[in-house]
């Protein structure tokens, strides 16, 4: 497997413990100020994924090009491009995490990374990479989502390498939205799998801590397919109200690399303190992968139609062109069968009750 496909936890395995727990984020590196700073850290606290926002800003000279930068709104003096920035990076021996802020700034990105690869100038990178955008309107939420379709298909054929990320937008007073929207419903979840189902590169889910408290069954659902899937829960001041219950049973029953945690210091002090209890006796999954094969048929018309499959269920997306086809052998019966059973002659029945009632016609009439 390439770096770049690997789990962050899984390439830091020695650091994390197969932990992803103990990843540790450094954010918004988007300057040369941000960058002096990742080569001065100290060692014992070293950050293993370093994480920029990506924009598009237009320049007058020359031509009116448009150019991707790292943070916008920089000073002249600090700010960086993205190939200045992605140079940079590729040297720390990190893994790298690539915020897409818009749609327009999606393909000249991609298109940069899909010609590094063939460029012998162009940086190295030889460790795991995700590329991320907030894809999915979050209620009350002013910030711009980037177009779902556009970025899962060039990611798909320009850099299938790396691990996809989704998210959602962020909102102004989280804490006052209605508990309704604290969580990710099954219709949201199905909407999710359209994007991801027929996709062959990792994919990781950015959820908020709250919304993942919430979301307990929808999660593990997710985490159950036979996909790279994973999670990253992130939190920060506004994660108030949580159901630490449900969070301590995602921790529980999910594979430890497989959920990243990126929180507040006062939330990961809380998860610190929940027992680390081993998964030997979870339950047996209600859906059994192995007993089931999917068959998709072709259609005359491009539209989706598959099935999902999940040690939790199966779900049919789309036009209904898919089935699954039980692996389990059906049972073996012996060769010759005895039957033993009792037989009446309802003649016999009929013509013994019509006597009964003449008898006791004729009963009455005498009496």
């Amino acid at each position: 497997m390439r770096a770049t496909r690997m789990s962050v936890v899984d390439f830091w395995k020695n650091e994390t413990l197969g932990d992803g727990f103990n990843i540790r984020v450094a954010h918004g590196v988007n300057s040369w100020p941000d960058l002096v700073d990742q080569l001065h850290e100290p060692f014992l606290n070293k950050s293993m994924l370093i994480e920029g926002d990506v924009f598009l800003q237009t320049v007058r000279r020359p031509r009116h090009r448009a150019i991707p930068v790292m943070r916008a709104n920089a000073r002249t003096a600090d700010r960086i491009t993205f190939k200045e920035w992605l140079r940079e990076v590729a040297n720390l021996k990190k893994a790298i995490k690539i915020n897409f802020r818009s749609t327009e700034v999606v393909r000249p990105v991609l298109q940069y990374l899909y010609a590094s690869q063939a460029d012998p100038l162009a940086p190295v990178l030889q460790y795991p990479v995700i590329l991320h955008a907030n894809v999915f309107r979050s209620p009350r939420s002013v910030e711009n989502v980037v177009d779902p379709a556009s970025f899962v298909d060039r990611a798909r054929r320009l850099f299938p390498d790396a691990t996809l990320s989704l998210g959602w937008t962020k909102q102004s007073n989280f804490s006052m939205l209605n508990p309704k929207y604290k969580r990710i419903t099954w219709r949201q979840l199905f909407k999710i799998l359209e994007y991801i189902a027929r996709l062959d590169q990792p994919v990781m889910l950015s959820v908020r801590l709250s919304v993942a408290s919430n979301s307990k069954e929808q999660l593990l659902w997710l985490l159950g397919m036979d996909k790279a899937i994973s999670l990253l829960i992130w939190s920060d001041h506004d994660d108030e109200t949580i159901d630490w219950a449900s969070v301590a049973e995602l921790r529980r029953v999910a594979t430890k690399n497989r959920v990243l945690y990126d929180l507040e210091p006062r939330h990961r002090e809380i998860i610190q303190r929940i027992p680390n209890s081993s998964n030997e006796h979870q339950k047996e999954p209600s859906f059994s992968l192995s007993s089931w094969r999917a068959v998709e048929f072709a259609t005359a018309q491009d539209m989706l139609s598959t099935v999902v499959r999940s040690k939790n269920g199966a779900v049919f997306l789309g036009h209904p062109a898919a089935l699954l086809l039980s692996q389990t052998p059906p049972p073996l019966f012996p060769s010759s069968q005895r039957v033993e059973g009792k037989v009446t002659n309802p003649s016999k029945i009929r013509s013994r009750t019509q006597l009964v009632q003449l008898g006791a016609a004729s009963i009455r009439k005498n009496c």
